[in-house]
């Protein structure tokens, strides 16, 4: 079902499929500058379902799903225009978000110099973002390694306020 998924997607002109360069030379697929358009719509989704009544927020966590999840609960208000790239490595993944004026932009590339580089996994880095748990508490259980510029990475961790549940 979802491969018939992705080829309606990709038939739509919604997403489109590419090959890596080497080393990777994977196919992947891609959201084409049409597809783009909904990021709004996913990142609304994202900010309407972290209201839930139920707590759902404890389950596992995807690098995938950690990437739009940041971007739902940015608050680029709170970023004050302050730039800031911030390099995760989350086990054998990772992925660069990078503050902006208007929103989060996030991508699985390198970047030479961050300000700061953040080892952990998902679900902690979940349960930060989510106020399950403060940057100190993971740092002294050493779920969470900082390096690079500390006081720029506890400030990126307040740019994602997350909203309470609707009853």
């Amino acid at each position: 079902m979802l491969s018939q998924r992705v080829r309606e997607l990709d038939e739509a002109g919604v997403l489109r499929r590419r090959r890596l360069p080497p080393p990777a030379a994977a196919w992947v697929y891609e959201l084409t500058p049409w597809g783009r358009q909904l990021e709004p719509v996913v990142t609304a989704l994202g900010r309407w379902g972290a209201q839930s009544p139920v707590d759902r927020h404890d389950g596992p966590v995807s690098v995938d799903s950690m990437m739009p999840a940041l971007r739902s609960l940015y608050d680029p208000e709170h970023a004050a225009g302050r730039v800031v790239d911030v390099v995760f490595t989350l086990g054998d993944d990772g992925f660069r978000a990078t503050t902006t004026p208007t929103c989060l932009l996030v991508a699985r590339e390198p970047v030479d110099r961050p300000d700061v580089l953040i080892s952990t996994d998902t679900r902690t880095l979940n349960h930060v973002v989510c106020g399950r748990r403060t940057v100190e508490e993971a740092l002294a259980a050493e779920d969470l390694v900082m390096a690079g510029d500390e006081a720029a990475a506890r400030w990126f961790s307040t740019l994602f306020p997350f909203p309470r549940p609707i009853r």
